[in-house]
Order: structure tokens, then sequence, then C-alpha cells
């Protein structure tokens, strides 16, 4: 006679495939990780004497790889019901988490922050809050109903080839008439969005420019409408992103990061600058990131587009005795408005934090965007 015993399958066997899959996956990315450090250790961004640990990186390779292996192995036998794999699991699942932490540094977000390709997400990130505020306010909204699918309607309106228009000359007094593409209206937006009471503005700007009317948008570009042109050394900028930016760009990222948005076209035309132009090197250990314990105050503006507060965290991560502050009502380069320079003083002053004029410091981080100007000045 056979005895035979009903089996009750439980919620628990899901889980149990679930942890077994998830085992096998890491381990298949620590023998990727371990052969990568093995044929080409500088991939990582990080010399091995900047480790929490400091070791050859050929010595870490080996030990992903046969980490990567025993995951396999384990993974494989969760999935069947082996006890000695659920042990050796745990086991492996701690030591994986302690190794990878001692060489939490060779792929810091920080160091792989490439401000020439990042800027374009980071402007178009800060143009959609402007058209979120605008949204949130009734008399906004009432007066731009759609003001986020503006930009699409001017793009359908001037074409690929663009179209001239009649503008006024914002020095001159003068009525010129200029040849606008949507790249054109594109590069007149980024100064705006650097000064919160400029982007106020855009909403209307944008909505006049669907109506034909595009001079209040470039006259309200400084580019167009002040010396700056003057001030800014182009060349130079070139030289510069050039050689510290350019060189880690590659096409698999800027496909990434530029993605979907708006301006990319005129992101990888200014990128494709630098495969002509002439430039230095860096030295070898210039995207590490920086550490020490001395003061450092850093201050960020909520509206910031090209430098906004997530870069600051992430640079404060390195400095153990750093202060950071977000004015999250303000845009680039914080440090002169209001209370800005009183404040750097008394950081300067007393080499620390202990002094900082806490009405200042309040101002900053209680501060508020200005709302999106929508009063026409009509009955």
């Amino acid at each position: 006679m056979v005895h035979t015993r009903d089996t009750k399958v439980t919620g628990w066997v899901g889980w149990v495939i679930f942890a077994g899959i998830i085992m096998v996956t890491g381990g298949f990315f620590n023998i990727i990780q371990g052969f990568v450090a093995l044929v080409r250790d500088d991939f990582y961004l990080v010399r091995p004497n900047g480790l929490v640990l400091s070791f050859d990186y050929t010595a870490w390779g080996w030990l992903l790889l046969l980490a990567g292996v025993l995951f396999l192995f384990a993974g494989y036998g969760v999935m069947v019901g082996q006890m000695w794999a659920r042990v050796t699991g745990v086991i492996l699942a701690v030591l994986n988490a302690l190794m990878h932490m001692a060489v939490m540094p060779a792929y810091p977000v920080w160091s792989i922050m490439v401000i020439t390709l990042d800027v374009w997400r980071t402007r178009e990130a800060v143009l959609a809050a402007i058209f979120g505020a605008c949204e949130a306010l009734p008399a906004c909204r009432q007066a731009h109903p759609d003001v986020a699918a503006t930009l699409t309607q001017i793009g359908t309106t001037l074409g690929a080839a663009g179209r001239d228009v009649d503008i006024v000359d914002p020095r001159t007094g003068e009525a010129r008439r200029e040849h606008v593409t949507l790249d054109v209206v594109l590069s007149a937006l980024q100064p705006l969005t650097y000064a919160p009471e400029l982007a106020t503005l855009l909403p209307e700007m944008l909505t006049l420019a669907t109506r034909g009317d595009f001079g209040p948008l470039l006259a309200a570009n400084p580019l167009l409408s002040t010396n700056i042109p003057e001030q800014i050394n182009t060349a130079l900028h070139f030289s510069v992103t050039c050689a510290e930016d350019a060189p880690r760009i590659t096409p698999a990222m800027e496909e990434r990061a530029l993605a979907g948005l708006l301006t990319q076209h005129l992101a990888r035309q200014l990128i494709a600058v630098c495969e002509v132009w002439p430039r230095g090197t860096v030295a070898a250990g210039f995207t590490e990131p920086v550490r020490s314990d001395k003061p450092v105050l850093l201050i960020s503006g909520g509206m910031d587009p090209v430098t906004p507060p997530a870069y600051g965290t992430e640079v404060a991560k390195g400095l153990s005795n750093s202060k950071h502050i977000v004015a999250p009502g303000y845009g680039h380069i914080v440090t002169p408005q209001a209370c800005g320079p009183r404040l750097i003083a008394a950081f300067v002053d007393n080499a620390g934090f202990a002094r900082l004029p806490e009405t200042c410091v309040t101002h900053f981080e209680r501060s508020v965007p200005p709302p999106p100007w929508s009063n026409r000045l009509t009955p």
C-alpha cells in the first residue's frame, strides 16, 4: 500500500521563487561588474586609493566574479527548495552589501554629472515647474488654459524651416524682420529661466508667440536687450566644457539624457562643437569627489535651471562639515540676492556657521517662487 500526503501550496512559494530570481539576477550583475573591473578598470571614476577600503580593482573583479557564480548556484537552489541555498543566500547577501559599500565611491552620482549634457534636462524641469505653477493659479490658468502645449503649437506654426517675423528691436525701437525657428524660441527661453522674476512672464510671452507676436519673448532675452554677449567669452566656454565634459559623453549617455526633450536638437548642435574645438586635457583625478572636513557653506536656488539643489546635496556628501541652504524662491546664483552678501560675510569672518544671521537663513529657506504674471491690465 502506498501512502500519500497532500502538500498545501502557500503564498510563500511565490516569494521563494521571487527571492531566487533576484539572487540569480544579482549574480549576473556581479559577474558583469567583475568582468569590467578585470578588463577595463578605468571605467570606474575613482582610483583605488579613493575607495573606502583601498585595494586593487583586479582583486575586486575576481571577488565579484566569485560572488556572482555563488549567487547563481544559490539562487537556483532557493528556487528548487534547498535549505542550504537559503542559508548561503543570506550570508552572500550580507557579504555582497559590505563589498559594494567598500567601493561605493567608485561610481558616485555627482562625479558623473556632466553639466554640458545635464543642463538641458534640468532647464526643462524648471520650465515644467513654471507651467505647473500657472496651472495651479486660477487667474493664470484662465488666461493660459494649456500653457504646457504652447511650445508644441509654436513649433507647428513655425514649421521645420521656420519663418520670417516682424519684431521691434528692444535697443533701438526700430522694426526689423527676423527668421525664427523653434530652436530660436527655445534659445530665447533659456536665459529667462535663470531668474524667477523673468520666468513668471513666460506663460504670457509664449501665449503671445502662439498668436504670431514673438516681440516680447525676444525682447526679454538678455542676449538681445543687454550687453551680456559682450561679457561672455564663448571661446573660453567651449575650451572649458569641451575639455571637462565632452570627453565623458558617450553616444548612449547623450541619447538617454536628451530623449524626449524639445531642446535635443539644440543641445546636440552645441555638443557637436567639441568635435572640432581645440581643447586640453584634465588631470586623472578630475572627476573624483571632493572630501574635506573644512567648513563649507553651500547655497542653492530652488528654481536654478543649471545647478539645482540636488547637485549641492550630492556634493555635501563628501563634505563632513558643511551646511546646505536651499532657497526655493530663487534661481541661479543666490548669493548676491537679498541678505546673501551679509550671510557670506558672516561665514567668512567666523570661518563657520555659529554666527550666521538666522533671519537671513530663514528668509532664504522660506522663500517661494513668485506667482506667474497673468494680469494683462485689461478690464
